[in-house]
């Protein structure tokens, strides 16, 4: 049973919050079964893709427009998993959510799986962001930033990513100052 344990992540406060009736209907919020999710990554992230680009940039990167509680983000940390890849260290997720919620439970399973993120409280239809950032602590401690601000002046203009561009605004404030400190949970 610790095998099986560990061995596969899941959803947990996305399941909990259904089960609970707390999603908002009328919104059509609904949250994707952690199998669906595996599913789709499995079809997404793909041995040969993955390899090279990690190799070319020592990870790879993923963009959850609307992440809800993250289940299609541990779906891809269960699909680098599987292949003998460590997401702690060869993934960056960046994730986006409307609702404040959704933004702290994705961000509180993100980082209780140790993976480096930047979850954002976000419209994404039209760019309007409500607060600043928050940076799981893997992302802090493991040095991310100065990984993505690399890879971001070391590309020509032609090969920068759009993830990039994000973690690194995200990185300052309106005045251009770093981003220090973390938000309270409540």
């Amino acid at each position: 049973m610790q095998e099986a344990a560990t061995s596969h992540y899941t959803d947990v406060l996305g399941e909990i919050f259904s089960e609970m009736g707390f999603h908002d209907k009328r919104r059509d919020q609904f949250f994707t079964p952690q199998h669906i999710s595996d599913l789709m990554a499995m079809m997404t992230i793909d041995s040969d893709t993955t390899a090279k680009a990690i190799k070319e940039r020592g990870f790879i990167t993923v963009n959850e427009p609307c992440c809800g509680a993250g289940s299609l983000l541990i779906g891809a940390i269960n699909s680098m998993r599987k292949l003998n890849l460590n997401p702690s260290k060869q993934m960056l997720i960046v994730a986006n959510d409307i609702d404040k919620l959704c933004v702290l439970m994705c961000y509180i399973q993100l980082s209780l799986y140790g993976i480096p993120a930047v979850v954002i409280r976000q419209n994404t239809i039209t760019g309007e962001s409500f607060g600043h950032p928050w940076f799981s602590p893997v992302f802090i401690f493991d040095g991310w930033s100065c990984r993505v601000n690399h890879l971001f002046h070391k590309t020509s203009d032609s090969e920068k990513t759009d993830l990039a561009q994000i973690v690194l605004e995200s990185l300052t404030t309106d005045e251009d100052k770093p981003v220090t400190g973390q938000l309270s949970l409540f």
